[in-house]
């Protein structure tokens, strides 16, 4: 089986079980943690401005003196399409050796990037063009980098370290955090009839309690990936995830508010009765 480098310690933490460290923390470890870690900090440090400052979405600066612009969905398509390639090839190269656990994490993988190219294709409504070096560039890049980075930590993961009674609540919390996640994308969508492309206020679902119940429902299915890995890069990419989707969330509140003069003052970012 494919092996970087051993891990042979873990943190034993009550429920997850072990969250398994590498045996050598070499440069590279280091670098693939540490950047992470400094996104994560990044973020929280400016107020989610970092997370809002990428230009996709309603955050999308639509500048067309750049010559970088392209279409929204073309450059959505480049968002997850390098990462769901990824996870695919390593799955396609890996899935012999691999163990029950192992398997269900690349699988996990794939189904996030696939299920987001899907929707990039037959339910989003797009209306403007995103900036290719600052969105598409960066976040393709890290995406895929993650992807294949968790893949390589999961494999490194001994036999004897793997708590086997977590991975079926692990793949349960994902596919209800993709649930979630399709749902309110759909009723996103919904709002966005025939020609009528501009923005409204969600109604439905969890927007009733927060801005953003889709990023909710992705941050559940990240846990359920760092859940079922125990990889401690693993936990830090849930730890980048939560931090840029709460500041996004966070934007995204505000955003609402500058847009319209009714929008709930209740309303939480992104997880209600809390953020």
């Amino acid at each position: 089986m494919y092996r970087r480098f051993r891990m042979i310690s873990a943190i034993p933490v009550p429920i997850v079980g072990n969250v398994v460290l590498p045996q050598q923390w070499t440069l590279f470890v280091i670098i693939q943690i540490g950047f992470n870690l400094f996104t994560m900090v990044q973020t929280i440090v400016t107020g989610g401005k970092t997370a809002s400052d990428l230009g996709y979405s309603k955050f999308a600066k639509g500048d067309s003196t750049k010559k970088m612009q392209i279409d929204s969905r073309k450059g959505m398509i480049l968002l997850y399409t390098p990462a769901l390639i990824v996870a695919l090839g390593w799955t396609y190269f890996h899935w012999q050796q691999a163990t029950t656990t192992e398997m269900a994490v690349y699988c996990m993988l794939v189904f996030h990037y696939f299920k987001r190219v899907m929707e990039v294709l037959f339910l989003h409504k797009y209306s403007g063009t995103m900036d290719l070096a600052e969105a598409a560039g960066i976040i393709s890049v890290s995406y895929s980098v993650n992807t294949l980075t968790i893949c390589t930590w999961t494999a490194d993961v001994p036999d004897d370290l793997v708590n086997p009674n977590i991975l079926l609540p692990a793949v349960i919390l994902f596919f209800a955090g993709q649930t979630i996640n399709f749902y309110h994308h759909f009723l996103l969508a919904s709002l966005r009839t025939g020609t009528i492309k501009k923005y409204v206020v969600p109604q439905g679902g969890l927007f009733r309690f927060v801005s953003s119940p889709h990023f909710l429902g992705e941050l559940m299915s990240w846990l359920g990936v760092a859940l079922a890995s125990q990889a401690l890069f693993t936990w830090t990419v849930l730890g980048f995830m939560t931090s840029y989707l709460c500041g996004r969330a966070y934007a995204t509140t505000d955003w609402y508010h500058s847009k319209f003069d009714n929008y709930p003052k209740e309303r939480r970012h992104i997880f209600p009765g809390l953020f």
